[in-house]
């Protein structure tokens, strides 16, 4: 499981590092393990499913960030261990919803590989080696 930094994942999953961070301090409690914390916390891969799904059902379907987040979750949990295919998540009577989650997988694992391929090295604390110091 490769652990994301937060600025990388922002840029897969489509939003901002701010908007990232905000999301996962406020509603990423089930998301993202606990002992991770602090401003530059890696996240596992396998977070950015639900963390995408949860954005996309925001701005798709107008869903408070909160709202989508659980729902997000419920969808991935409810496609856990079933066969390929799109999954259709009842929300009420008369409410469904129809996802590929294959299809955002396979995106979410290409995107990550582009974006780790091309990726800068983060930077070291103290002073860099090299510089001349005046």
């Amino acid at each position: 499981m490769p652990l994301i930094s937060i600025d990388t994942a922002a840029n897969i999953v489509g939003v901002t590092a701010t908007q990232l961070r905000l999301f996962l301090s406020r509603y990423g409690a089930h998301i993202i393990p606990p002992s991770v914390q602090g401003r530059q916390r890696p996240i596992p891969d396998s977070a950015l499913l639900p963390i995408t799904l949860a954005f996309l059902i925001a701005r798709d379907l107008g869903a408070p960030l909160a709202k989508a987040g659980q729902l997000a979750q419920e969808i991935v949990h409810a496609h856990q261990g079933k066969a390929a295919g799109s999954t259709v998540h009842r929300i009420s009577r008369t409410i469904a919803l129809d996802v590929d989650l294959d299809a955002l997988r396979a995106h979410l694992t290409q995107s990550t590989a582009d974006h780790l391929a091309h990726a800068p090295n983060p930077p070291r604390r103290g002073r860099q080696i090299g510089r001349a110091h005046v």
